[in-house]
């Protein structure tokens, strides 16, 4: 099958309704958009990785060339499904005001969906609800595949402060020196294109401090994503902010250090467990670096993300019913290579 981008979806879908919210939840949740899946019709899939590569050997004249093969694992992912109904009373397609509440309940909807998503992705974790997948963290501390992936600000549990205005140039200088060892632990991307790309994810507070690294530095450059906003990168990958959990997507504001407030990575309150290589740090944020694309990040879906208008309904008080219902799982990782993180640095200055 074709791996296909929740983007790409978009661009090929012809109801009106359901390329609405696929755009929609892109533009509100970039990372969405960087995804690729592939196709599955089971809600278990069990798929070989490449574990070793062969190695070749020379051979003298006249001699048999010996055989070589690569060694093959196998890993199972589980897809999850999001279902979830909206709800539109008919009377407000009457209403004559300013906002039009059945386009708006469809946009928040799809919003909603987008922040969900990628909450689950970099939070997710089957140990408090057997029903999602786990997530980019637990997977970084938990999966043996990713032993080593990790890399540590400081050679022991004490977080290294990049608080802007008292870290000095050699501070950012060894923070990006960690950031091109990270970069060492992934896969490089030759071309990059839709479905074959990477990136740097984190959150806004951590953003910021990059940024002023990098200006600090006289080395901040930037580009453009899918909907022509600017973004800044750093070693030709693009930082994308993880945003907002849907609690947080409205009336969300940056926290002071040691504050989660709502954010999918929290501002210097993240634990890290010894785990794969981690130094055990308690307020800290972390960087991931993916590598999206076939043998790397590249989720698995049942159905792509369905949109259904059920119309109005019989029983009273007749809602008109718009399924939007996804049947899949973003964070699955094909190989050691398609992941890895920076721990213990504190954007806000807060150490142990």
């Amino acid at each position: 099958m074709t791996a296909i981008t929740l983007h790409q979806l978009a661009a090929l879908t012809q109801p009106k309704l359901q390329k609405y919210v696929i755009n929609t939840l892109v533009a509100a949740s970039p990372l969405a958009e960087r995804i690729p899946y592939e196709s599955t019709d089971q809600l278990t899939t069990t798929a070989p990785y490449t574990s070793s590569l062969p190695t070749p050997t020379f051979r003298k004249l006249n001699e048999a060339g010996s055989e070589i093969s690569s060694d093959f694992s196998q890993v199972s992912r589980s897809v999850s499904i999001i279902d979830n109904d909206i709800k539109l009373d008919p009377v407000t397609d009457k209403l004559k005001t300013i906002v039009d509440m059945r386009q708006q309940q469809i946009t928040n909807a799809s919003k909603a969906f987008g922040y969900f998503m990628v909450d689950k992705f970099v939070n997710g974790d089957i140990t408090s609800d057997p029903d999602e997948y786990d997530g980019i963290r637990r997977i970084l501390q938990e999966d043996v595949r990713f032993n080593g992936q990790v890399i540590n600000a400081t050679a022991n549990a004490t977080e290294q402060s990049l608080l802007p205005g008292s870290a000095s140039d050699a501070n950012y200088l060894g923070f990006l020196h960690k950031l091109d060892l990270v970069q060492q632990l992934v896969e490089p991307v030759m071309k990059p294109d839709q479905l074959n790309n990477a990136a740097w994810i984190t959150n806004s507070v951590f953003m910021l401090v990059v940024r002023a690294a990098l200006r600090q530095l006289k080395m901040y450059n930037t580009t453009k994503d899918q909907f022509d906003r600017d973004v800044f990168e750093y070693g030709g990958v693009p930082f994308i902010d993880a945003g907002f959990s849907p609690a947080g997507a409205l009336a969300g504001t940056l926290p002071a250090g040691g504050v989660a407030s709502n954010l999918v990575i929290g501002n210097d309150v993240e634990s890290v467990t010894t785990t794969n290589g981690g130094n055990a740090y308690t307020n800290q944020t972390p960087i991931y670096l993916d590598r999206f694309g076939r043998d790397f990040n590249m989720g698995l879906q049942v159905e792509s993300l369905m949109v259904k208008d059920h119309g109005e309904q019989t029983a009273t008080p007749h809602y008109r019913i718009i399924q939007l219902r996804w049947v899949g799982n973003p964070a699955v990782f094909w190989q050691k290579r398609s992941i890895a993180r920076l721990v213990g640095f504190s954007p806000s200055g807060v150490t142990s």
